[in-house]
């Protein structure tokens, strides 16, 4: 049983009562991430992410470690270019004590210098972590060329010099414009009923909330931006035994009617085991560990990517094999028997989603801020499965012929010259 409530302010809570389960899935989700950073403070959503834990009006950061551990819950959250969230699972019983906690970070962090220091390190580990990865030197240097000139060019981290540059009075500017009750989402879902969760949200909530009167925010309530790309190869240089490639090219929006054909598109070319791509350059021709599609979608636009490594004897194989699937889509699009298969997948993986308390939560939350209204299951697994083949193929045969692509490789420069061999 679902229920949703919008109060005054903005604030939308919406809860999933399921009288048999024992647990509870609470969580704070912000229409806010990375692509609402301060000016010249790259990072800070995600910095203000790692101190929501931290030491508040009321309890002590290792109080709060102490109070979440107690419960069996931990603190769990990430942070997006568009959305963060702030999560936990707990017994029935242990709802309120939770609530307690979250809306204490929520509301009440202090920012304490002693603990913005420490954070600095940790997230700037994080960083070095990441430029250990390769694809994600890759997905850094594709994301900074594909959304140039906009909010959401640069990584979530930030660079280590913006975070380092962050202060206590940053954080509560941030908190000031991005915290707001009209970009809040409160989701549960569990064994707790509606007029609990109620209760608790004017307990532990509205004293801070009633104050404001905003409409709630909405992520894709703007037209979407068209993205041309001026140059298509973008080589980094990383000391590195593998190749490392993304293809991209940007397409539709999640708000866009044509979104659901992309992700059939990218299920069947690149997604599971069965897909096109997993059969022919891992099962078939064993060049590559990884490979898979994707698909994203911001408020400014949406794309579809490729992913994988190879090693050099056998990049050639890969980006050839890669381009010539590519190529049989454009020219024969997927067959009867793919599009009926990739529906009786994405049937048992909407059963498994909704056995999941945290998942229902999450999917909720995100229907709300993308669209102002609660997930539906039933709607959107009948949008999936009306889909025939010829819109499928028509759309995809579009997308994958542009030649409004981006690649980006990472490799250890040498003799191969890697983007010549794309062309």
């Amino acid at each position: 049983m679902q229920k949703l409530k919008t109060y005054p302010s903005g604030l939308r809570v919406v809860c999933e009562y399921m009288p048999d389960r024992k647990v509870e899935s609470v969580s704070f989700f912000v229409a806010s991430g990375s692509g609402y950073d301060l000016k010249n403070k790259e990072g800070i959503a995600h910095f203000y992410e790692h101190m929501f834990f931290k030491s508040t009006k009321n309890r002590s950061a290792f109080k709060v470690n102490l109070d979440l551990d107690s419960l069996g819950a931990g603190g769990n959250a990430f942070t997006s270019f568009s959305r963060t969230a702030y999560y936990s699972l707990v017994r029935t019983e242990d709802t309120e004590k939770l609530f307690d906690i979250l809306s204490d970070c929520f509301f009440n962090g202090l920012f304490l210098d002693e603990e913005i220091k420490t954070e600095q390190g940790v997230v700037c580990s994080e960083i070095d972590r990441y430029q250990d990865s390769f694809f994600s030197c890759a997905n850094d240097a594709y994301i900074q060329k594909m959304y140039a000139g906009s909010n959401f060019s640069h990584p979530v981290l930030g660079s280590k010099e913006s975070v380092m540059s962050i202060t206590a009075d940053d954080l509560r500017e941030y908190r000031q414009k991005n915290n707001d009750p009209s970009r809040l989402v409160i989701t549960v879902a569990g064994g707790v009923p509606f007029e609990k969760i109620e209760e608790l949200v004017e307990k532990y909530v509205l004293p801070y909330t009633e104050t404001h009167k905003n409409e709630s925010v909405v992520l894709y309530k703007d037209k979407a931006k068209d993205i041309i790309l001026k140059d298509n190869y973008i080589f980094t240089s990383k000391d590195t035994k593998q190749v490392y490639f993304l293809f991209g090219i940007p397409t539709v929006r999640l708000d866009s009617p044509d979104f659901r054909k992309l992700d059939f598109a990218s299920i069947i070319f690149g997604g599971p085991m069965s897909s096109r791509l997993f059969q022919r350059l891992r099962e078939k021709e064993g060049c590559v560990y990884t490979v898979r599609s994707d698909i994203d979608s911001l408020p400014l636009t949406g794309d579809f990517s490729v992913y994988f490594a190879t090693n050099k004897e056998t990049a050639t194989q890969a980006v050839s094999s890669f381009k010539d699937e590519l190529d049989k889509v454009v020219s024969d699009g997927f067959t009867e028997e793919e599009i009926e298969r990739t529906k009786e997948l994405i049937r048992a993986n909407m059963a498994i989603k909704l056995d999941s308390v945290v998942s229902i939560g999450a999917s909720n939350a995100m229907e709300l801020i993308n669209f102002n209204k609660p997930y539906n299951s039933e709607e959107k697994l009948k949008e999936m499965l009306s889909l025939t083949c010829e819109e499928i193929n028509e759309f995809a045969k579009r997308v994958l012929s542009s030649k409004n692509f981006l690649v980006s490789i990472v490799a250890k420069e040498d003799d191969i010259d890697f983007i010549s061999m794309l062309k």
